[in-house]
């Protein structure tokens, strides 16, 4: 199987959750980084609803496809933004991370096997 960048980005979220969730390096969070995550949150879903627009207008499947990507990566963001507000109120609770990190790689895996076999995403 190649290795598409959404397939090594997902092997390597897999393998730093995994370290992460065995090991006692817990996970920090910061500011900036939980309002770039809101940022994406609010934005991505916009910006999936115009790439769809436009492919409507242009019949393009490929352009729809990225729109398609976009309403993902906004769901993404949703759950790793869960992940670091359980994380800043629960210090007990920073295997929560690393276990949302492993979900998220997973469906990723997922989806890259399905393009790469070429079945439409979602």
């Amino acid at each position: 199987m190649p290795i598409f960048p959404e397939n090594a980005a997902s092997l390597r979220l897999h393998h730093q959750a995994g370290f992460r969730t065995i090991g006692t390096r817990e996970p920090g969070t910061t500011v900036i980084g939980m309002a770039l995550t809101a940022v994406a949150v609010a934005v991505m879903p916009l910006l999936g609803r115009a790439k769809h627009k436009l492919a409507a207008r242009l019949g393009s499947a490929a352009t729809a496809g990225e729109g398609t990507q976009n309403y993902l990566c906004a769901a993404q963001a949703a759950a790793v933004l869960a992940g670091l507000a359980i994380t800043a109120a629960w210090p007990g609770g920073w295997w929560i991370d690393p276990v949302i990190g492993l979900g998220i790689a997973a469906v990723s895996v997922r989806e890259g096997i399905r393009s790469w076999h070429g079945d439409d995403c979602c």
